[in-house]
């Protein structure tokens, strides 16, 4: 990073994991290159933020923790599951934006006004409490954008991308039908944006017309096609990765595990820890490589480690409730996963194709961009077979089939791209400009 005036920065997210692996990565950037930095989230969320000053940090929002929610294991489907966990989730996005916008004005009013306002894009409540400050601001997002693009398919939708009018006209049909089932739901943002004087219909499209930066995690060949008029303010930075997730080693078993290439080719398997509690899916899995000569290295994440093993032999099977991915990645063949942003960053990062079960949120979308960047397989969890399972890792891990090769060479790109160091230059290079880039 250039050498630049000392700035100051508040960092505002969700408390969630995976919220703050893709700011984290940012803010220690910043944090290096002599910039103070303070971060914004639930106050339940502190402890997990090692060495946090009191001046370095604002409690915003209701106490809670988006990877701690009470289970949702007492539903009788798994499709019931996940929408009830989604819903929760939902709840705290849009219902805690009044309370995340108030405690976040109230507490930049008595502060010294920051340079930028940085806000993981699931934060709602963030800009339109900085559009009422007159305060710039900027976003982080995932592996793509949220505010609808002419021409994508429906974010958060599988959809494939499809070049043709009447798909698109479709895809535009299904954008507002979202829109107008979700009115209810977005209707606490939308009255903060008009209280801070803009009028907007869907509480995704500020972040494609009002922040000054917009970051993604990603690089442009795992996206769609970006159109002329693409907003310029997007930069596609590649993965963000932080150095400090390299520091967790694996313990002696699972080293030993990991390096033992004569039971077959390595595979990992996670829900990461927001949706993990869906056991269903981690048995389904298992139980379709019983037969195969593979090694399966899975993390349980909330999830009871002894009620998924028995599937595969204990010689190739190994369970752990998380894994230090840096250390992992370099020596899986394939990674099975929700299709979490930053699960999904770091398999890009290594060049490492991957099996997506998508279970919430965004991960059907990022999904639906690594198919068509020819690096990924998707299966939806309703259609989970134990043979679509077989197949679609027979076609990712075969070597004629392209997958591979494709991943390491948009492995090699993405490593290039600059990551979390090249988005905290761009950061920079607002606050030197005090304008949009």
């Amino acid at each position: 990073m250039a050498a630049m005036g000392r700035f100051e920065f508040v960092f505002a997210f969700q408390p969630g994991p995976g919220h703050w692996s893709r700011m984290g990565p940012i803010a220690s950037a910043l944090k290096r290159a002599g910039h103070r930095v303070v971060l914004a989230t639930s106050p339940s969320f502190r402890p997990r933020l090692d060495g946090m000053a009191d001046d370095d940090f604002i409690a915003i929002g209701p106490p809670w923790e988006e990877d701690r929610l009470p289970s949702m294991d007492r539903l009788s489907s798994l499709v019931g599951g996940l929408r009830a966990r989604g819903t929760a989730i939902n709840s705290f996005f849009f219902g805690a934006a009044r309370q995340v916008s108030a405690d976040l004005e109230r507490a930049l009013k008595a502060k010294r006004k920051p340079d930028l306002l940085v806000f993981d894009y699931t934060l709602l409540g963030g800009p339109p409490a900085a559009e009422a400050l007159g305060l710039p601001w900027a976003s982080v997002f995932g592996l793509t954008v949220p505010f609808p693009v002419p021409g994508w398919p429906p974010f958060g939708s599988h959809f494939r991308f499809s070049r043709s009018p009447s798909v698109g006209e479709r895809y535009h049909e299904i954008e507002e039908l979202i829109v107008r089932e979700n009115r209810e739901l977005y209707a606490p943002v939308r009255e903060l944006w008009r209280a801070a004087g803009r009028r907007v219909s869907d509480p995704w499209r500020p972040y494609g017309r009002f922040g000054r930066l917009a970051i993604v995690g990603s690089i442009p060949e795992c996206e769609f096609p970006l159109p002329p008029r693409f907003p310029a303010r997007v930069r596609y930075v590649g993965p963000l990765i932080g150095r400090e997730s390299a520091s967790a080693g694996l313990d002696k078993e699972a080293l030993a595990f990991v390096r033992r290439k004569e039971d077959g080719p390595l595979i990992h398997l996670t829900l990461g820890m927001t949706f993990s509690e869906t056991a269903a899916v981690l048995r389904k899995v298992s139980a379709a490589l019983l037969d195969a000569p593979v090694r399966l290295l899975v993390s349980s994440g909330n999830l009871d480690e002894d009620s998924i093993r028995g599937a595969l032999p204990s010689r190739r099977l190994l369970v752990r409730r998380t894994v230090p991915h840096m250390e992992v990645m370099p020596e899986i063949e394939l990674l099975i996963c929700q299709g979490g942003a930053g699960t999904l960053m770091k398999a890009l990062y290594f060049g490492v194709p991957s099996l997506v079960v998508p279970l919430g949120a965004e991960q059907r979308s990022n999904g639906a961009r690594f198919v068509h960047g020819g690096i990924a397989r998707m299966v939806l969890p309703g259609r989970l077979t134990a043979k679509g399972v077989r197949e679609a890792l027979g076609a990712l891990t075969d070597v004629n089939g392209g997958y591979r090769g494709r991943a390491k060479e948009m492995g090699e790109k993405a490593r290039l791209a600059g990551g979390a160091e090249a988005a905290a230059s761009l950061l920079e290079e607002v606050c030197e400009r005090g304008a949009a880039l």
